[in-house]
């Protein structure tokens, strides 16, 4: 069964398809997608640019047609292979704006979620141990005041 981010993520999958076959896109074997589309979307260039842009979540996302494409599943279909609807493109290395090849791989939400839980487990252990340090050093100071 698909979580509700697996579908969010495939919502527009039919135009990955299209988009790996213009002329106007080319990805490369490094993750990156470029484009002569204009960055206002009103014209061609001669030159390539890079598409994309990162969100506060990490992933990078850009427009094809109108629409809102994720750049590790268009990398993962170019380079890998099909797509599968209820899966996710999970970033093995957890930093989702890495869409190299190699740090994609197609998961079902659970896992992914659970290798999510996993990242941020480890996260918030680091700053669990700072807020200690600083009470810590609250401690001393106010104990030191008080003398």
């Amino acid at each position: 069964m698909a979580g509700a981010s697996g579908l969010l993520e495939s919502k527009n999958d039919h135009l990955i398809e299209e988009m790996i076959k213009d002329p106007l896109f080319k990805i490369t074997k490094e993750g990156l997608i470029f484009s002569k589309i204009t960055k206002n979307g009103q014209g061609v260039s001669k030159d390539w640019r890079q598409v994309g842009y990162k969100k506060k979540d990490g992933y990078v996302r850009f427009r094809y047609k109108g629409e809102f494409l994720f750049v590790q599943r268009v990398i993962y279909r170019s380079e890998k292979g099909k797509l599968k609807s209820d899966y996710v493109i999970n970033h093995i290395d957890l930093d989702n704006s890495n869409n190299h090849p190699d740090n994609l791989e197609q998961i079902i939400q659970h896992e992914n979620n659970k290798k999510k839980h996993k990242k941020y487990k480890k996260k918030n252990k680091k700053s669990s141990s700072v807020s200690l340090r600083v009470s810590s050093i609250d401690r001393i100071l106010a104990a030191y005041l008080k003398l």
